[in-house]
């Protein structure tokens, strides 16, 4: 959920031009010559458009949402296989412009990091290949997104609403500096799983110290399996006993009222997830990447306070240039921030860190 910019006009993305790859894989039992013929003729525009007639003549509001026959709904079916992903220089772009991260979770990426539409391209075909309405995400957001359960919105522009979904490239627009961010990541003990809300425990400054120093000994660790959902973290403890404990993503609260934008992305993109396979087609490990960054981040905060103390102007330059690379190779940038939301200049630092990043000082509460 970082605040990422994009820029269309210097995007090398061609919408007309992206041809439905899968047409062209379809094909693979004709003539070299005719298969390549038959992907020029159905490029993404051409078939977006046939799907958006059928949505419109043959999709049945009346009928609560269904399609006037099985023939048609066959059809939109093989029209959204054709479109296929075919966002090859989206995904180009975007990743020059905000760098090798999900736009969703911030997770690096080095692979399998895709464009993908925010509207569904079954519903929405000509506007979901638009690149002002696309972002980088990986497979574990990816998966999820689509297999979120839905009917056909009604208002475009309500689901594409900043205020309604906090997207990464729209919430922060028209935010001065002082503005409160959207969302905080706290470190939390995850408690015995209970009915409901999940249920955890903040974890207070003053037990940071010593988890700081179990971190540096080596007794943090990931548990990969475990009786209440894989992925988990865990502080092994002097009397032999475990706490679980993860980097928890919330909405914004200001007056008691948690800010619904991000509370909406949140859930819609299951952003706290504890890793397990569930219906994902891969392991989900999101949120056990983002804790293990947590600590890192807590890490180098307690070095750097060490020799802002002692006056170790050195020291205190090489624990800076650390940041740097770890920073860009752990990701997180929500991580970093929320850990430094007391150190301005480091704020302004992770700017020059992550590409893409809107430069606006955030305020956490």
């Amino acid at each position: 959920m970082r605040p990422i910019s994009t820029d269309e006009k210097s995007s090398q993305y061609r919408k007309i031009q992206e041809l439905a790859r899968y047409t062209a894989m379809r094909s693979a039992e004709e003539a070299p010559a005719k298969r390549k013929r038959m992907a020029e003729e159905k490029t993404v525009e051409n078939i977006s458009r046939g799907l958006e007639d059928l949505i419109a003549n043959h999709w049945n509001k009346s009928l609560k949402g269904k399609w006037d026959s099985k023939s048609y709904e066959n059809k939109a079916r093989r029209l959204r296989l054709d479109i296929g992903t075919g966002y090859t220089n989206a995904t180009r772009s975007l990743i020059v412009q905000t760098g090798q991260y999900c736009a969703y979770c911030d997770t690096p990426v080095f692979s399998d990091l895709q464009a993908q539409p925010i509207l569904p391209a079954h519903w929405f075909p000509l506007l979901a290949f638009d690149y002002d309405k696309m972002l980088l995400a990986c497979r574990s957001c990816r998966e999820i997104k689509k297999n979120s359960p839905g009917r056909r919105p009604k208002d475009v522009a309500q689901l594409l609403d900043p205020t309604v979904y906090a997207w990464p490239h729209l919430f922060w627009k028209n935010s001065a500096n002082g503005a409160i961010l959207h969302f905080r990541i706290d470190l939390v003990e995850l408690l015995e799983p209970s009915f409901g809300e999940p249920n955890i425990r903040w974890i207070s400054e003053s037990e940071i110290v010593d988890l700081i120093r179990r971190y540096r000994i080596g007794r943090v660790s990931v548990l990969r399996s475990d009786l209440f959902g894989n992925g988990r973290v865990v502080v092994n403890q002097p009397d032999g006993k475990v706490k679980r404990i993860a980097a928890w993503i919330s909405p914004k609260i200001v007056g008691l009222q948690a800010d619904a934008a991000a509370d909406n992305l949140i859930k819609l993109l299951k952003l706290n997830e504890i890793g397990t396979f569930n219906q994902l087609n891969t392991l989900d490990r999101r949120l056990e990447l983002r804790t293990m960054a947590y600590l890192k981040a807590l890490d180098l905060r307690d070095r750097i306070s060490g020799a802002k103390e002692r006056n170790d102007e050195r020291l205190y330059a090489r624990f800076i240039e650390l940041l740097r690379h770890t920073v860009r190779t752990t990701g997180f940038w929500g991580v970093w921030l929320s850990v430094f939301k007391s150190e301005p200049n480091i704020q302004q630092y992770l700017y020059t860190v992550f590409p893409g990043t809107a430069n606006i000082l955030w305020k956490i509460v």
